[in-house]
């Protein structure tokens, strides 16, 4: 949940990874309510409750994790662990935060699980540790975070790299470093889009100053796969400036850009967040277990709307350009490109061009009729599925 404005309600996940399914948090001006959507096709409101007493308090609400058992919040000095059923609160601690930083965006400043709860200080720098069940502080420490950066947190997880850009990952639980006994990684120097790209079962993702495609399995503490794509970046620009990783249907796909001048952050501004998009650069498939490359094939900045529906193999991309008159004149026309990909292969088998003032929203495939549906605010687009021919 997230306060956009004193007259409006909003939602926000409430933290990185995974979200409880069937509970949704909103926060109104001065309230909070959990929204019930375990019933498909129907909504409850299974609690409201007042957080601000009066209009004149300049103050947000920060929150942390939600999980089936407790939602952490923060507001007004006061660290809240509410049960999300009942929204009563199980426990309460004093812990002074002043307002909100800004300059570490990926990093949320509570997080944790059903067994701990990490704040962060203001500085972003020192924490304290409380026991989820019952509030109890645990301890208090510090971390060397480098402050030019990315940092991410995920369960209760923190990923960082130092002052000498070494790659740590902060355990909350246990306060430990799960890469401590690991070979270093290293963060890349021209890394400055995005660093890490968080996936489910706590696993992250990221790209060496080396040229490694490294997984990390939180939960397992240790890496998972090292894999060396030197030799495919030094064929195009040479330098990796971004990381995009996304899994469909068991497989594993990453994107590495390596074109500088647009940038994998606002690529694609009609894009609404939700889908992945990689700006100009590789995309490659990999075994999730191994990291082993099963191919590779160079795109333009395209974003990866999931398909909804019966199950494919293709993979759907798209991107919006502004129309070029023959004298190489931009035009006020939009140009949806299309493109479906052999998700076994890499292989583009399809690629067409439509005006449409607006990005698709929607995409969905129906298999009886081996066609791919691509829905805009203007039109229904149909293209045919059907199976990809055998190299």
């Amino acid at each position: 949940p997230s306060a956009l404005s004193r007259d409006t309600l909003a939602f926000r996940q409430a933290s990185d990874g995974e979200a409880v399914p069937g509970l949704v948090p909103l926060t109104g001006s001065s309230e909070i309510m959990m929204i019930s959507c375990l019933v498909p096709g129907r909504a409850s409101t299974l609690w409201t409750r007042r957080y601000r007493t009066t209009e004149s308090e300049d103050q947000s609400i920060e929150y942390g994790p939600l999980t089936a058992s407790s939602l952490i919040w923060h507001f007004g000095g006061v660290l809240h662990c509410t049960n999300p059923v009942t929204g009563q609160d199980l426990w309460t601690r004093n812990v002074p935060l002043s307002a909100e930083v800004e300059y570490q965006p990926g990093i949320k400043r509570i997080f944790g699980d059903d067994d701990v709860t990490v704040v962060m200080g203001s500085d972003l720098e020192s924490y304290r540790r409380f026991r989820t069940r019952d509030g109890q502080e645990l301890s208090s420490g510090r971390l060397q975070i480098g402050q030019a950066t990315e940092t991410k947190t995920f369960g209760r997880f923190l990923v960082y790299s130092d002052f000498e850009s070494r790659i740590h990952v902060f355990d909350g639980a246990t306060e430990q470093d799960i890469l401590a006994d690991e070979a270093p990684i290293n963060a890349g120097s021209n890394s400055l889009d995005q660093v890490f790209q968080l996936l489910p079962e706590d696993r992250v993702l990221t790209v060496s100053s080396d040229h490694q495609i490294v997984m990390i399995d939180a939960r397992a503490g240790k890496v998972q796969f090292r894999t060396t794509v030197k030799e495919l970046v030094e064929s195009g620009s040479g330098f990796v400036f971004g990381v995009m990783a996304f899994e469909r249907n068991g497989r594993l796909f990453v994107g590495l850009e390596d074109n500088r001048v647009r940038g994998i952050s606002g690529m694609i501004g009609n894009n609404r967040g939700r889908d992945p998009q990689l700006a100009d650069g590789l995309l490659l498939s990999l075994k999730p277990d191994t990291g082993e490359i099963q191919w590779h094939q160079r795109l333009d900045s395209v974003v990866f709307p999931e398909i909804a529906g019966d199950s494919t193999d293709l993979m759907a991309a798209w991107s919006m350009t502004n129309h070029v008159d023959e004298n190489g004149d931009e035009q006020e026309t939009q140009i949806l490109e299309v493109q479906l990909i052999d998700s076994n292969t890499g292989m583009v088998k399809l690629k067409e061009q439509i005006v449409s003032s607006s990005s698709p929203f929607f995409c969905h495939h129906i298999a009886a009729e081996s066609v791919i549906e691509l829905m805009t605010r203007d039109c229904t687009i149909r293209f045919s599925a059907r199976p990809p021919e055998s190299p």
